[in-house]
């Protein structure tokens, strides 16, 4: 017969080749999959987080100047009262993110590294001066348009007592409730200040005290 004439080696090769092709064909799509679900996993980081970190420092800056301008201001506020020693202490904390920006790697948020930066300048700031005490003055801009005359002297008012009532509290008081005012956590305000966050919460605790009782003096 004529089916003896096949050659029945090739035949196993071929076929063999052909298993393994598929196999391997079936590997290559399996690991694709699972690379795929490991990308969606919660913990896996982003690509879009890695170009943030990635930044480069004129980018942060910029959006350290934007949307961090307010925060700096009112934390060189709570330390200085004197505007031009206040607008010269702001530019001192600009250049000092400025310049620290190189070695941000996005542990924190870029609020919370320029609000650290800002506390360790202005307590600086006040060590300097600490010899040379000078009357509390407070800027006469802020005073709000948008409310009514006499909404304006009220909140006027009980914002000047509040300014000049934590400018008095001790400095480990102070700077807790400055960044507990600015929406800052426990947590956070923890790893600024290099204390525990219970720390913290016992600071916060005391300084609402004192402000309590500077207040009532006041009124």
């Amino acid at each position: 017969m004529r089916f003896a004439n096949f050659d029945c080696a090739a035949i196993l090769r071929a076929s063999t080749h052909l298993s393994t092709s598929f196999l391997r064909r079936h590997d290559h799509k399996e690991r694709n999959i699972r690379r795929n679900n490991a990308l969606r996993k919660p913990g896996f980081p982003s690509l879009r987080r890695v170009t943030d970190v990635a930044a480069s420092p004129d980018d942060l800056f910029r959006d350290v100047t934007k949307n961090c301008s307010g925060l700096i201001s009112r934390i060189a506020l709570s330390y200085e009262a004197d505007p031009a020693l206040r607008r010269e202490l702001v530019q001192d904390i600009m250049l000092a993110i400025w310049l620290a920006l190189p070695s941000y790697r996005g542990e924190a948020s870029l609020k919370a590294f320029s609000a650290s930066i800002a506390q360790k300048r202005c307590i600086s700031h006040v060590t300097k001066r600490a010899r040379e005490p000078k009357p509390l003055e407070l800027p006469p801009d802020l005073i709000s348009p948008a409310l009514a005359p006499d909404e304006i002297a009220l909140q006027n008012d009980m914002r000047k007592q509040l300014i000049a009532s934590i400018q008095q509290l001790p400095l480990p008081q102070r700077e807790a409730m400055v960044l507990s005012l600015e929406g800052f956590s426990y947590a956070e305000m923890a790893v600024m200040l290099g204390i525990s966050a219970n720390a913290v919460m016992l600071r916060c605790q005391r300084a609402k005290a004192a402000l309590k009782l500077l207040i009532e003096k006041k009124s």
